[in-house]
This record gives C-alpha cells, structure tokens and sequence, in this order.
C-alpha cells in the first residue's frame, strides 16, 4: 500500500497538512526544506522531512521575535510533509509585506527559514 498525494499539492487550501511519503522509503534526516515560492504573495507552501514520528511544532515569527501564526503542533508521523500559509496571523488576519520566519520544532531538532512576503 503506497500514499501519494502529489494530486494535493496542485491548490491545496491553506493549513492542509498532506503526507508526501512512500511508507517504504522514510527520510533519513530532519529537514526544513526551503519554501516556494519565497518570495511570496498570498500562499507559500513549506515542506518538511521526519526521519521517525515526533512531537513537533511548526511556527511563523516576525523578525522582532513575536510569533504571528501557529501553522502545527502536536505528534506527526515519520516522512515527507508539506502544508501551504496564507500569510494569515493566528487570529486570521492577513500579514503585511515583510520577512518572517519560520520555525521547525522537534524535541530534539530546530531549523528556521527566512520566508519574504511582498503584497
């Protein structure tokens, strides 16, 4: 039994968490792939490998710090990952043109990415 869902990521709508993993083949690291298109205007999409299944959690900071939107928290199973952001803060307001970043989190792991927005 395989899970492919490339069909997915043609308009996947904001926040959709799909699952990009063979079960046969598992990522060997953790990784924070770069997100595209960066820069971005309305959506960006951010994927992600797990070598094994952990607690994690996916954030979007401002560069002063604050964090603006919690895009995931909570256990994610071993594999490849993506989800897109509307550029939305945590109360679904839309953000303005500026750089943010984005934070993976595991237990163990941390990686953060510079992400652009020009509206």
């Amino acid at each position: 039994f395989h899970i492919y869902t490339y069909q997915k990521l043609e308009s996947p709508e904001p926040g959709i968490l799909t699952n990009l993993t063979d079960p046969h083949s598992l990522p060997q690291n953790f990784v924070l792939h770069p997100a595209f298109p960066n820069p971005f205007n309305a959506e960006i999409q951010i994927r992600y490998d797990l070598p094994v299944a952990q607690k994690l959690s996916l954030q979007v900071y401002d560069i002063q710090g604050r964090q603006l939107s919690q895009l995931y928290h909570g256990y994610q199973t071993a594999g490849s990952h993506q989800l897109s952001w509307n550029a939305q803060n945590n109360d679904g307001l839309p953000l303005s043109s500026g750089v943010y970043i984005l934070r993976l989190q595991s237990d163990t792991k941390l990686q953060t990415q510079k992400v652009v927005l020009i509206k």
